[in-house]
C-alpha cells in the first residue's frame, strides 16, 4: 500500500497532465459535433435571435427599399356651421385726448336769417388744446393740403372748406377741444347769408 502511495506521489504532475489533455479532448470532441452551418431554425428556440445579434447592413437588407406614396384620400365633408356667439358689450367711448395725428372729419353749415340761426360744428372727440382755424376759400394752404372733397388738415389745425357761399362778408371760427362755434357776418344789403362746406381737424 505503502508503495502504491508513494508511486502516486511521485506521478502525481503525470496524472495530473493526464486529466487536462482528457478534458481539452472532450471539449475538441464536442466542439467537433457543431460544424458551421449546422444550426437551423430547428435548433434554435423562439425569439433566441435579439436585434442586438444581427449585424445592421443585415438588418438593412431585411427591411428593403421604401415604397411609394399612397394616392391622397379626397376631402371630406365640411361640418355644419357652430352657433354664433353672444354679442360682446359695447367697447368704451374714448375718454381722454384724441391720439396726435388722429384726423377727424365733417360737414358744417353756417346760416344766417331772421328766423334761423346754425353756427356749431363738433370734433366728437377732445382735443388735447383746442387747434387753429383755417377757412379756406380757394386753393390748399401748408396747414390745410385738401380740398372739399378731401379735407386734410396737419396736427394742431381745423380747416374748413368752403363749397357754397352767398352773401357772406366774414366767417369767424372759435374753436374750442371739442369743436367750433361759427359766427357768419353777412352782407349788409341782406338779411339772409349762407355757407358750408367740409372740415378736417388733426389732434396736436
Amino acid at each position: 500500500m505503502s508503495a502504491i502511495c508513494a508511486y502516486i506521489r511521485r506521478h502525481h504532475l503525470s496524472l495530473l497532465a493526464l486529466f487536462v489533455a482528457l478534458g481539452g479532448t472532450s471539449v475538441a470532441a464536442t466542439n467537433a459535433l457543431l460544424p458551421p452551418n449546422s444550426v437551423g431554425t430547428k435548433q434554435l428556440k423562439d425569439r433566441a435571435v435579439t436585434e442586438k445579434k444581427i449585424a445592421r447592413k443585415t438588418i438593412r437588407a431585411l427591411r428593403g427599399n421604401r415604397g411609394p406614396r399612397g394616392v391622397h384620400g379626397s376631402t371630406g365633408v365640411r361640418g355644419a356651421t357652430g352657433p354664433r356667439g353672444a354679442t360682446g358689450p359695447a367697447g368704451p367711448f374714448p375718454s381722454g385726448n384724441a391720439p396726435r395725428g388722429t384726423t377727424i372729419r365733417g360737414g358744417y353749415a353756417a346760416v344766417v336769417d331772421p328766423n334761423q340761426d346754425v353756427n356749431a360744428i363738433s370734433f366728437g372727440f377732445q382735443m388735447a388744446v383746442p387747434p387753429g382755424v383755417h377757412w379756406i376759400t380757394g386753393g390748399p394752404t401748408v396747414e390745410c393740403p385738401g380740398s372739399a372733397s378731401n379735407p386734410q388738415a396737419l396736427p394742431g389745425n381745423l380747416c374748413l372748406y368752403q363749397i357754397n357761399t352767398l352773401h357772406v362778408e366774414t366767417l369767424r371760427i372759435d374753436p374750442t377741444r371739442w369743436g367750433a362755434t361759427l359766427t357768419l357776418s353777412n352782407n349788409s344789403s341782406f338779411s339772409y347769408a349762407e355757407n358750408d362746406g367740409t372740415w378736417a381737424a388733426t389732434a396736436p
